[in-house]
């Protein structure tokens, strides 16, 4: 026995959509929900902020040799 972590963009209502047959959707989310701990954390993402971050830093380096 161990820990499972299982990361998703997609809401939980949404998952039973992923699978191409209900029954076997609707089968593995309740094995994997059985005393499952959901945590939902909203906003930015790291890698959005990231990007966006690094977008700055290009922009900002680009200007300096423009500048120069």
């Amino acid at each position: 026995k161990g820990s499972m972590l299982i990361t998703s963009n997609r809401d939980f209502s949404e998952w039973i959509d992923v699978f191409d047959n209900p029954l076997l959707g609707s089968a593995a989310m309740d094995r994997l929900v059985h005393k499952a701990i959901k945590v939902s954390i909203e906003g930015d993402s790291f890698r959005t902020r990231q990007f966006k971050n690094n977008q700055k830093q290009i922009f900002k380096l680009d200007n300096n040799k423009i500048n120069s």
